[in-house]
């Protein structure tokens, strides 16, 4: 749900962190996600 957000924005998924945390009695991947900005000039 969060993560179909995030792509909605312009966010694109870089990485994953593979079983890098513990939540709720179980191994949870990280999701590394970018959103490059237009350059000002």
């Amino acid at each position: 749900a969060g993560l179909a957000l995030y792509r909605k924005s312009g966010f694109r998924v870089v990485g994953v962190y593979k079983e890098q945390g513990f939540l709720d009695g179980r191994w949870v991947d990280t999701i590394i996600m970018e959103k490059l900005l237009e350059d000002p000039s």
